[in-house]
């Protein structure tokens, strides 16, 4: 069964090196995901919005250790499949390997947030995130992704790059 977004809980951490030179990320993602669900959860559904662009390329998916293949029922949406699937009241491990490449488009609001011009690298979006398994929708559209317990980024970079970002650095 898939599971209700609002039934999940998640800790994500970023291990991340970025080249602003290439405008490419190099993601280790590991999410811990709990459950608070009355019945099984068999599949997670995670938005990719990147990858509608082809700015986003899976590596490799691990559940608790152990490789899984990833559906992708939209070009947006990442389906993993859960075997055996997560009990009530249960929790795992997901890493997601992936590689995130920035291009030059900023046309409109979906292009510019994972994009290098104007002498500035935006990266918005750009990581698999819990949903409800939505398409892609523009801004402020409904959509639904499980709000998160904790986002840390672990980023390595070049030294002399600036960064602005929410949150403590």
């Amino acid at each position: 069964a898939r599971a209700d977004v609002m039934d999940l809980s998640a800790r994500y951490t970023l291990h991340t090196r970025l080249s602003y030179a290439t405008a490419r990320l190099v993601v280790r993602e590991v999410v811990d995901v709990s459950s608070r669900s009355a019945s099984p959860i068999g599949v997670l559904d995670l938005s990719v919005l990147a990858r509608a662009y082809d700015e986003l390329r899976v590596r490799s998916v691990e559940v608790d250790g152990r490789r899984v293949r990833p559906s992708y029922p939209q070009r947006t949406s990442m389906r993993v499949p859960l075997e055996p699937p997560l009990e009530p009241a249960g929790s795992l491990r997901l890493i997601v390997r992936f590689t995130a490449q920035a291009g030059p488009d900023v046309h409109d609001s979906l292009h510019a947030r994972l994009s290098k011009a104007e002498g500035m690298l935006r990266v918005a979006d750009w990581f698999p995130l819990l949903s409800d398994g939505h398409g892609l929708r523009n801004p402020g559209d409904p959509q639904v992704s499980a709000a998160a317990e904790s986002i840390t980024l672990d980023l390595r970079a070049d030294p002399d790059l600036v960064v602005a970002a929410p949150g403590v650095i």
